[in-house]
């Protein structure tokens, strides 16, 4: 009897197994037939709303991001299978190059079937605007992009008409060094910085000796944690960079999220 059962497990495994292939390569297949000419793969929200900005309308094609909006620090994401089979069936593969998974691509352990492109990611106007030009080059949407980009342009001279305006440019801010150049473009006067490295008490003392009017933080970190409860009366002003905090999307929109924190302070 014994023979018998391991002969029935046996097949029972097999059988698994068999059914097991076959999903994946009906997956496989279907994300070919789908997505093999038409899919643009963003590692984040972030990178995701840098080519929304260069390809406005989307036409023909369908951007699918990677690290889902809920994530605080996107760029732990881990990947799953079924990512492995978008990385290799993606026409356009954009990424920034900090997070997790680009180790892995480099070494070659993951295969990315489309063309990589790596961008700049840092809110600020320069920036946005080398990186959305670079994409929209690639995506042939120069005419639509610009139209973006001077939307942006224009929304950071207002921003820094009204930082003048409030008072705010005199005032002296600590900030999470990933926020210090927007801090500098909105004419922020920046008297230290931390992050993204863990605060040590040195650090702390020495920071917290400069007296800040506010503190500039990074709302996907908890490197300035220590110094905010070493400063319990100075406000917090938390900036995001990556979309899907209450409900942000786009570029403009993270902009807009962060302008309106600032405006708390300004009150």
């Amino acid at each position: 009897m014994k023979p018998i059962c391991r002969y029935g497990s046996l097949r029972v495994s097999l059988k698994w197994k068999v059914w097991a292939i076959l999903w994946i390569g009906l997956v496989s297949v279907f994300y070919q037939v789908s997505w093999a000419e038409d899919l643009i793969l963003a590692t984040t929200s972030w990178t995701a709303s840098f080519v929304e900005a260069a390809f406005p309308h989307l036409r023909g094609f369908k951007i699918v991001t990677l690290a889902g909006t809920d994530l605080r620090h996107p760029p732990e994401y881990e990947l799953k299978p079924s990512d492995v089979v978008l990385l290799g069936n993606c026409t356009y593969f954009v990424f920034a190059g900090y997070e997790a998974m680009i180790p892995k691509i480099k070494q070659g352990s993951l295969r990315v079937g489309g063309t990589q492109v790596q961008i700049q990611t840092v809110n600020t106007p320069k920036v946005i605007r080398e990186s959305v030009q670079k994409l929209s080059q690639l995506f042939g949407t120069e005419k639509e992009a610009t139209k973006y980009i001077e939307q942006i342009e224009q929304f950071y001279r207002d921003w820094r008409k009204e930082v003048e305006n409030t008072g705010l440019s005199s005032a002296s801010v600590v900030c999470h060094a990933f926020l210090s150049p927007i801090a500098q473009e909105l004419g922020l006067n920046i008297v230290g910085t931390y992050g993204p490295s863990p605060l040590e008490a040195v650090k702390i003392a020495e920071l917290a000796g400069k007296q800040p009017r506010f503190i500039l933080d990074n709302w996907h970190t908890d490197a300035g944690k220590p110094l905010i409860q070493a400063l319990p009366g100075t406000p917090v002003v938390s900036f995001i960079n990556f979309p899907g905090k209450e409900g942000t999307r786009s570029l403009l929109d993270v902009l807009s999220y962060n302008r309106d924190q600032l405006r708390k302070i300004a009150r």
